[in-house]
């Protein structure tokens, strides 16, 4: 059988595919964090703390957030091509930021700089230990 990332060593009908269930699983969290943080970034300043009462930085916690949406993105893409996900993260970070003041919140560079750093960290650590793991013997 021939897959969109080459061909495939397994037979077509195995029960209990685990790869599809992992990636349903990672697609409804994923669902659940991005809609988590749609109310993150667009509720009123002042309603819901920017670190979320955590103490780390308003930075950090955009670099956290935006690390736990690229891991999560890794796993529940098939096999995504890389350069599109990393656009699509600039993208995504640049709309918030150019959004965010008809909410009421400021747009500011930082918090998208952050946002990008910290989604394309996820990405590519996730990438890094999946990889390892198919590689591993």
């Amino acid at each position: 059988m021939q897959t969109a990332c080459g061909p495939s060593k397994r037979p077509e009908n195995v029960p209990g595919d685990k790869g599809r269930t992992a990636r349903r699983v990672s697609r409804i969290l994923l669902a659940f964090v991005v809609a988590a943080g749609a109310v993150l970034a667009f509720s009123p300043r002042g309603v819901i703390s920017p670190d979320l009462g955590t103490g780390i930085g308003d930075k950090a916690a955009h670099a956290v957030f935006a690390a736990l949406i690229g891991v999560l993105i890794a796993f529940a893409m098939n096999c995504p091509n890389t350069l599109l996900v990393l656009l699509g993260i600039v993208v995504m970070a640049a709309g918030v930021e150019l959004v965010q003041p008809w909410f009421g919140r400021g747009c500011d560079f930082d918090d998208g700089l952050m946002t990008v750093i910290g989604a394309c960290a996820g990405y590519a650590f996730a990438r890094l230990v999946a990889h390892g793991i198919r590689r591993a013997p």
